[in-house]
């Protein structure tokens, strides 16, 4: 089987195009898509070759009268036999009087400085013809301006509600924070130097992943860049440990006009 995610990102001026590229280029079994705005979504509602499922992924606060709503989405060429959503609104916390000035001046050079609220990840429940495999699929987006403890809370969620008579697995933009000057950015964000220079969010993550016995195959590699600055991996695609792995791609950022890079996994 073969999976797709990607954080499309929600201004991308060529998503139509790019995602069209994608499907045709890459011929997966299923996508999993973050930051798709209302526009893209009723695109995708057309590619009838696929089942979808998308719930609100976030709420954008743009200013005092105008949102924009965002959506994760799942495409998928086998039959949907089952799909759900799961509330990750992580608990609210006060924003600083230096986080609010950095942020307005901030958001000013990149939508990335943008505030938003957290809404739902998605998973669906599919069986595999060949061998009659069922799996379950989940995407996600963690949220970006928050704590690293408060990423790890929404994370758990999701694992709550896995179901063990299946193989999960677990796609999505992660948002985790994980070199000096993510960490450092993590403040705007909403977190304390405390929260992400004494707290390494990345092996707090590798540790919950070995607890629940999954691999993450593009473990170290780069699939978001920052201005040519900051290199992370934000995006995943979490399998079972005893999974083998075909196949895996970091396909290539600027093909697709976004800041991450779709990532692509074949699993036996």
């Amino acid at each position: 089987m073969k999976v797709i995610s990607w954080n499309v990102k929600f201004d991308n001026s060529t998503a139509e195009q790019s995602i069209n590229k994608l499907l045709e280029n890459e011929q997966a079994d299923v996508f999993c898509f973050q930051e798709i705005n209302k526009d893209i979504l009723k695109f995708l509602k057309n590619k009838h070759q696929f089942q979808l499922h998308y719930e609100l992924e976030t709420t954008k606060n743009l200013n005092q009268t105008n949102e924009l709503k965002t959506y994760v989405v799942i495409l998928s060429k086998y039959v949907i036999l089952n799909k759900g959503k799961v509330h990750i609104v992580e608990p609210n916390k006060k924003i600083s009087k230096v986080t609010k000035y950095l942020q307005k001046y901030l958001k000013k050079h990149s939508t990335m400085f943008e505030n938003y609220t957290s809404e739902y990840a998605i998973y669906i429940d599919i069986k595999r013809l060949s061998d009659h495999k069922q799996f379950r699929i989940f995407n996600t987006h963690l949220k970006r301006f928050t704590t690293p403890i408060n990423r790890i809370h929404q994370f758990k969620k999701l694992i709550h509600i896995m179901d063990r008579t299946k193989q999960n697995i677990i796609c999505g933009d992660f948002n985790i924070m994980d070199t000096f000057l993510s960490k450092f950015s993590g403040t705007i964000f909403n977190s304390s130097l405390k929260d992400n220079f004494k707290f390494n969010e990345r092996n707090e993550f590798e540790d919950i992943f070995k607890i629940h016995k999954f691999q993450n195959p593009f473990s170290k590699q780069s699939t978001f860049n920052f201005k040519k600055i900051i290199n992370l991996q934000l995006d995943h695609i979490l399998v079972p440990e005893h999974t083998k792995v075909k196949n895996q791609k970091v396909l290539e950022i600027k093909k697709y006009n976004s800041d991450h890079a779709p990532i692509y996994l074949e699993i036996e």
